[in-house]
């Protein structure tokens, strides 16, 4: 199964419970299934996927975006634009709701 890569900072919002929500351009993970999330070199945790939904991209409620582990919408965008080059609303996205379920700690893999 197919793991949830995210830049390190995201990552570590994941950790602090912080970040609880992710939105990505196509459908790769099930509801209810549980992955491995990797942070970089050695930054591993697991979490489980508790909703799938689609959504257009310049739907998303406040609330979304403090799950997301950002602030503001603004912080949001200009995070998006970053990570995928442009920001259109009309975009459909697939929201990932998840729970962190190991430890909150970060898991080195074995030597």
């Amino acid at each position: 199964m197919p793991a949830l890569f995210f830049k390190k900072p995201l990552f570590l919002l994941i950790l602090e419970g912080r970040k609880t929500q992710t939105r990505r351009l196509r459908p790769l993970w099930k509801e209810g299934c549980i992955y491995t999330t990797l942070g970089g070199p050695g930054l591993r945790a697991y979490v489980r996927i508790t909703k799938y939904y689609r959504q257009r991209l310049g739907d998303i409620t406040p609330a979304q975006v403090k799950a997301e582990g950002f602030n503001n919408l603004e912080e949001f965008k200009t995070t998006w634009i970053k990570l995928f080059g442009s920001w259109n609303p009309e975009t459909e996205v697939h929201a990932y709701e998840f729970e962190l379920i190991q430890p909150r700690k970060i898991l080195r893999p074995a030597p």
